[in-house]
């Protein structure tokens, strides 16, 4: 019995560790929706042509991705609906999706419905402040 639950315990051990590591070799990547009132309630992150994320307005969602190149996009595309990342493993990326820091006015009446950039860790930190993750479904 003792023997049984000697394997049982290292088994479950490199379960955890294995798990662990999985998650070692990802990046973390967050994604914001920060649409105003009028343009849309939720903002839609595809990848080759999949759909990655759909967050809901003043929310963000979490998503660990696998290192190496990735183009996000969101569905209707405009000059500024795309994001390219270099991911590396273990780093953390913030994009936001509609009114981002330093958005001109102009880009705001033009792009903010479609818009898709990523920010600095400085501006995702201002806006974890005033969003809350969205509930996984």
């Amino acid at each position: 019995m003792k023997h049984r639950l000697f394997l049982a315990a290292v088994f479950a051990c490199f379960i955890f560790v294995g798990l662990a590591c999985a998650a070692q070799d990802q990046a973390t990547l967050y994604i914001f929706n920060s649409n105003a009132p009028g343009l849309g309630n939720k903002v839609t992150v595809v990848e080759n042509n999949k759909k990655i994320a759909e967050v809901n307005r003043d929310r963000y969602v979490v998503l660990q991705v696998a290192p190496g190149h990735h183009v996000l996009r969101r569905p209707v595309q405009s000059k500024k609906s795309k994001v390219e990342l270099d991911v590396v493993r273990g780093e953390t990326y913030y994009v936001v999706g509609g009114i981002y820091p330093g958005m001109t006015a102009k880009d705001v009446a033009l792009f903010a419905a479609t818009a898709l950039t990523q920010i600095s860790k400085e501006d995702a930190e201002r806006l974890f402040e005033q969003m809350k993750p969205q509930d996984p479904k």
